[in-house]
């Protein structure tokens, strides 16, 4: 077989590959049933946001990695997933503290409130818009 046919084919490969993933992220439609957030302040040590979001709509194997709330990017150390296909994230998520040692502010970012998930090794980024 001819070595520039052979070229042709592998790129029309790899092309059909990558469309085959773009649809899957278009398919990837979950919905929001609960997104809320109030601002808290515990004491002078510890300032945030308390978080409650429930999304169903997303595989059993959906990991939930942060969360972007007005403008920071917050990591997620626990949520849960029902049997029902919901996740459900409830947490405070600090802004300032002197209570956790070595602590972190989370970092700025430009993009809209929403969460970054992942489902089998593929990061994926939905836009919630939360209500306070």
């Amino acid at each position: 077989m001819n070595p520039f046919k052979i070229f042709i084919l592998i790129v029309m490969t790899f092309q059909l590959i990558s469309c085959q993933k773009n649809k899957l992220t278009e398919e990837i439609q979950p919905e929001i049933l609960t997104a809320t957030y109030e601002t808290m302040t515990r004491g002078e040590s510890e300032r945030g946001y308390n978080v409650l979001l429930e999304v169903k709509g997303l595989p059993k194997s959906t990991e939930i990695k942060q969360i972007l709330l007005n403008k920071r990017l917050f990591d997620v150390h626990s949520f849960k997933n029902s049997e029902n296909n919901h996740l459900m994230v409830e947490a405070f998520l600090p802004l300032q503290s002197r209570m956790i040692q070595n602590f972190k502010p989370p970092k700025p970012d430009n993009r809209p409130d929403g969460i970054i998930f992942e489902i089998d090794g593929k990061t994926y980024f939905y836009e919630i818009k939360f209500e306070l």
